[in-house]
């Protein structure tokens, strides 16, 4: 049905505005939501929030990790220069000692924290992540006064409908949806708990329509 109005348009509609009031009410620490149009998209998007609510440059991310097919998380470093990735930090997936190593070696500029909800990068065992360590995760991001991402875009809402971490009582600041949320059609969405939500009405990025659950 919605094929026949239309499906890449210049601005929002009501379609927009229903979905993100669908996500903000299903996903637990949602209270706004942003729109996109790939997973590339999302995970800049939550990390330029992320950065624009903390005034911190310093991205911690797991060795390997892919997180999208920009400079700061593509795999293929030719034509990537060295300031590209100045600030991105790598720690282990699932080494609780890593992520606190990584995180106290960068003390006072560290913008966030993103992870996948378990390990499934390319090349490597997928692995389930340790209760453990998510809550370490999330102790340490807000000890830091930084942001925890979460990555859903391949995992989002398969793993638990209100957020993958929900079933070991970790909450994210922070999601990012897209390939599971769109079954090939090109959206993608980020949403995040109130306390970012200034930040995420300020940055600018294209293709995207923001939507708070709170006026």
């Amino acid at each position: 049905r919605q094929l026949a109005q239309g499906d890449t348009l210049s601005g929002p509609s009501a379609r927009m505005v229903e979905f993100a009031e669908l996500l903000t009410s299903t996903v637990a620490h949602a209270d706004w939501a942003m729109f996109a149009k790939n997973g590339t998209d999302a995970t800049s998007t939550a990390v330029r929030v992320a950065r624009a609510a903390t005034g911190k440059k310093k991205l911690l991310k797991a060795a390997v990790a892919y997180h999208g097919a920009n400079a700061w998380f593509t795999p293929m470093l030719a034509g990537v220069t060295t300031e590209d990735r100045a600030n991105i930090v790598e720690f282990e997936y699932n080494d609780v000692a890593s992520l606190t190593s990584a995180v106290e070696a960068n003390s006072g500029d560290v913008a966030a924290i993103i992870v996948t909800p378990y390990r499934h990068d390319t090349s490597t065992p997928q692995e389930d992540v340790d209760p453990a360590f998510a809550r370490a995760a999330r102790e340490l991001a807000t000890k830091a006064g930084a942001a925890l991402i979460l990555d859903e875009v391949r995992t989002g809402l398969r793993l638990d409908l209100h957020g993958a971490w929900e079933r070991i009582g970790v909450r994210p600041d922070v999601t990012a949806y897209s390939k599971a949320l769109a079954n090939g059609h090109p959206i993608a969405a980020v949403v995040g708990a109130d306390s970012l939500r200034d930040a995420a009405s300020s940055i600018y990025v294209t293709g995207s329509f923001w939507y708070s659950a709170v006026p």
